[in-house]
């Protein structure tokens, strides 16, 4: 009887190992952020230089996992759908990319730019997350706060703005989430590309 009782416990416990050991754990899939960039003017705006300094990101978003808001004061971290790099990296060499295929200037300097320049864009991303409040309307926000600088003895700040974005998802799922953010992020620099024009342009 102990016998037949000592192999139905080990019986019993193999079948539960088996079944910690065959459950699949959820893969962690990685995302690039993609912005098309903006047709190149047909002349330059300007021949002045500008290098674009560390474009940083507020400590709350800028770790790898996505972010998701599902109330005012609740946020939460996605460990399984993650940036490939992170999103600090991207979006400043986003940003580099963006002003070069503008041809607003005739030189554009990126982090570790060694060469003078007349002006100086710095920024900070201050919203990078899914708006889930509101379950059947999904939102991918982004936000940037730009600081430009005409450099000089006296280096004067010529733009002190923040550009944000709210983009609908059209399905609540990562692949969708990534496209709503690319989406706000053209149109954040859409915006910059449209004030830059007029700042360099007077």
């Amino acid at each position: 009887m102990i016998k037949n009782k000592f192999i139905l416990l080990a019986l019993s416990g193999s079948f539960l190992l088996s079944g910690c050991v065959s459950t699949p754990y959820p893969q962690r899939q990685t995302y690039a952020l993609h912005v098309a960039m903006p047709n190149p003017s047909h002349h330059h705006a300007s021949d002045d230089k500008i290098a674009v300094m560390n474009i940083g990101v507020l400590p709350q978003f800028a770790s790898s996992s996505f972010v998701y808001r599902t109330s005012v004061m609740h946020f939460t971290r996605d460990y399984y759908n993650i940036f490939f790099n992170p999103p600090a990296e991207q979006i400043n060499q986003i940003v580099v990319d963006y002003l070069r295929h503008s041809k607003l200037f005739g030189y554009v300097g990126g982090i570790g730019n060694n060469i003078a320049t007349h002006y100086m864009l710095s920024g900070e991303v201050t919203k990078l997350y899914a708006d889930y409040r509101n379950s059947k309307r999904p939102y991918g926000v982004t936000a940037i706060h730009f600081i430009l600088t005409r450099s000089g003895k006296r280096p004067t700040v010529m733009l002190d703005q923040t550009y944000q974005a709210r983009v609908p998802l059209v399905r609540k799922d990562s692949a969708s989430l990534v496209r709503a953010w690319n989406r706000g992020l053209a149109q954040v620099l859409g915006r910059l590309k449209h004030k830059l024009y007029g700042i360099i342009s007077d």
